[in-house]
């Protein structure tokens, strides 16, 4: 039914012309079958064309009650999914990450990590703690600058295999690639957890929601460096929903060399 609303609406100008014919049409039929003598007396008609006129009206009014009815239902999806839609955008989180560089300004909540890696240099799982370790390190800043609460917020750390078009991942720091997290590669780290080598995504941080209000909108997670962790690049993923139920997805680039510790801007938002 919706699809014949639909072609309907699209073609106007044959939805007229069907109508029209659909009036005359039974007039003329009617207005023929009765000018014609019936050839055989089953045929003889025991009603007046005016009977027959009448009966059609009243199967045409039928139609249009249901025509009606089926209008409105479709009216009612249309605006429910527009409500919907509001509802969406008016309540939807935007999640934004930043690398704090000054820490005098920022003291915000802020949980650390261990970076470092085992004697077979594979990067061992210390899980987060409250207190601070030791330098270098890198210190992001996530915010939901949204009207709406991101709900469930996970993140999720992977190591960054390939950039296409990019010859060697050395190269980040120096080139201007656009489009970037379009053209990553990644897969999950070997890591070492409870003395156990493991290679599946990495949940590095418990779930956690960000709400509007200046008190729960924000949280940092500090990323330490060990002085002989080999340079690596990776991928930070976060997961989050809205309040309407909603998977939604944004990347950032986390990378460590000789030279520090360097991220590139939160990606667009992907709906999962």
């Amino acid at each position: 039914m919706k699809k014949v609303l639909d072609w309907f609406l699209m073609n106007k100008l044959k939805t007229a012309v069907i109508i029209f014919l659909i009036f005359v049409i039974p007039l003329f039929v009617a207005n023929i079958l009765f000018l014609i003598p019936a050839s055989n007396e089953f045929f003889v008609a025991k009603w007046e064309a005016g009977d027959f006129i009448s009966y059609f009206g009243s199967f045409l009014s039928f139609i249009g009650t249901l025509l009606l009815g089926a209008l409105a239902l479709y009216q009612n999806d249309k605006l429910s999914k527009i409500n919907s839609d509001l509802m969406q955008n008016q309540y939807k989180p935007i999640i934004t990450v930043t690398h704090i560089v000054d820490e005098s300004k920022e003291k915000d909540r802020t949980f650390y990590r261990s970076v470092e890696r085992n004697k077979e240099k594979v990067l061992i799982n210390n899980g987060w703690s409250q207190q601070p370790t030791y330098s270098p390190y890198a210190k992001l800043g996530f915010r939901n600058i949204g009207l709406g609460p991101a709900i469930n917020v996970s993140i999720y750390w992977y190591e960054l295999t390939r950039v296409e078009g990019l010859s060697s991942l050395d190269k980040i720091r120096e080139t201007n690639i656009e489009n970037f997290y379009d053209k990553v590669e990644y897969s999950n780290f070997t890591y070492v957890d409870l003395e156990k080598n493991k290679c599946e995504p990495w949940l590095i941080f418990t779930e956690f929601d960000l709400g509007v209000s200046e008190e729960t909108n924000k949280i940092n997670l500090l990323f330490s460096f060990e002085k002989d962790v080999i340079p690596f690049h990776s991928i930070i993923e976060i997961n989050y929903e809205n309040l309407m139920g909603k998977h939604f997805k944004k990347k950032i680039y986390l990378g460590y060399d000789e030279d520090g510790a360097s991220m590139i801007p939160v990606s667009r938002e992907y709906s999962i």
